[in-house]
């Protein structure tokens, strides 16, 4: 019975992966997508700047390489290029993401993908062409490739790989699965299931990915320059990445060597408080989030809610596939505390757990740089990234529906919500 529903969610996944192509090019012919001012935009004007002799600063030059070698040999428009880079891209993505997912132990890969489709955190980055449509999946890999490899579960050369591949598609990219790799590398050794040996494995394979931002004249030379000039006042383009790595391991391993123990008491206080207390402490930590995501909103500029039309009921409509999502997570974390405690798939929903808990350290990091930076929507970003390690639990929240006429109605109206909010048709909004 098992494995026939595995073979069925498999055939799922592989609709879905078709699926995926032709929505992504119904969005753009029939949708007009993107129809409102977006980063595809931008990188379609940067493309112009680099033409006339610009030395642009470029956050993703392996993307935009392979997009400016396709207009070339093909004689496209560089917009056009880039579209249909977008538009081939979802079905290769998605692919990734499935393997990706086998690997972490998800034995239903199909639910997932149905999962995050109800929410526009995964469908905007994967429907845009931009260096983010393969970091996002590059971070996913390269997590569960280096999860996998301290673990003893696997080599670590296809780690070092991606994040070879992933530093030179997209700069911020790299700086999440950098970030992510030692956080859950710290979870680990408070718990003591993973040891200082380990860190020494695993700083020269980040050291590898950072030898592109130090090559003379390299491919980042103009966005490590853009980024200490205008980011983040003060850095030095050499040694942006070694300082800013440099800094995160040693006060990584300095903290966590003087209070591994005191961290490990704590987490278990913690847990047990959760143990004694889950329906004040889950509405807590929920409420903790949306109060994270108020400041957030804050934090943006007035042009980002110019779309919206000032209409707060049109703003809540459009997020309503994010609070289903969202919604079925914390469904998914009650869920799998029950089953942990009656000892299935502990393992899988540590494994969930603890790189849930990374991309949530790293949100609220970007929460906080975003008062000492340019730009301010650093936390969407990352809650973008963390959306594919929330899945795999809200899609366990899902199945907690036994309804299934009520939970196919709701996921196929959040998913359409969802996807006519990225498409943004201009009889809707505002994208003038």
């Amino acid at each position: 019975m098992v494995q026939a529903r595995c073979a069925t969610d498999h055939k799922v996944f592989l609709a879905l992966v078709v699926c995926g192509f032709f929505l992504a090019l119904a969005a753009r012919t029939w949708g007009g997508y993107p129809n409102c001012a977006s980063d595809e935009h931008n990188w379609v004007f940067i493309s112009g700047e680099v033409a006339r002799g610009v030395d642009w600063p470029i956050s993703g030059p392996l993307h935009f390489g392979w997009v400016q070698m396709i207009a070339s040999t093909s004689g496209l428009a560089h917009e056009r290029a880039m579209a249909m880079v977008g538009v081939f891209s979802v079905p290769i993505l998605l692919l990734v993401m499935g393997y990706a997912y086998h690997l972490l132990g998800v034995s239903r890969p199909g639910s997932v993908l149905l999962m995050l489709c109800s929410s526009t955190y995964f469908l905007a980055p994967l429907l845009e062409s931009r260096p983010q449509q393969w970091g996002q999946v590059l971070v996913l890999l390269g997590v569960t490739l280096g999860w996998r490899a301290i673990n003893g579960l696997g080599a670590w050369w296809p780690y070092v790989l991606v994040l070879v591949i992933t530093a030179g598609v997209h700069i911020l990219s790299f700086a999440i699965l950098v970030a992510c790799s030692l956080v859950f590398w710290g979870a680990l050794y408070v718990l003591q299931k993973s040891t200082l040996p380990e860190l020494l494995r695993l700083a020269p394979c980040l050291l590898a990915g950072l030898v592109i931002f130090w090559l003379p004249g390299g491919p980042y030379a103009s966005m490590l320059d853009d980024i200490s000039h205008h980011h983040w006042h003060g850095l030095q383009r050499w040694s942006a990445p070694a300082v800013a790595l440099g800094l995160v391991v040693g006060s990584l391993v300095f903290g966590l060597m003087l209070m591994r123990q005191h961290v490990r008491r704590l987490m278990n206080a913690a847990l047990a408080s959760l143990d004694r207390r889950p329906a004040a402490i889950l509405p807590a930590l929920g409420l903790s989030a949306l109060a994270m995501l108020v400041l957030q909103a804050l934090m943006l500029p007035a042009q980002a809610w110019s779309p919206y039309r000032g209409s707060i009921l049109l703003f809540g409509l459009s997020q309503s596939g994010n609070l289903f999502f969202f919604g079925l997570l914390a469904c998914g974390l009650i869920a799998a505390r029950k089953f942990y405690l009656q000892g299935c798939d502990q393992v899988l929903i540590q494994t969930h757990i603890i790189l849930l808990l990374a991309m949530g350290v790293i949100a609220v990091a970007a929460l906080l740089f975003s008062f000492w930076t340019l730009h301010t929507n650093w936390m969407l970003r990352v809650l973008s990234y963390g959306t594919l390690f929330m899945a795999p639990l809200a899609a366990m929240g899902l199945s907690q529906i036994k309804n299934r006429s009520v939970k196919w109605t709701l996921l196929l109206l959040m998913m359409t919500i969802s996807l006519v909010s990225v498409v943004r048709p201009p009889a809707i909004f505002n994208c003038g």
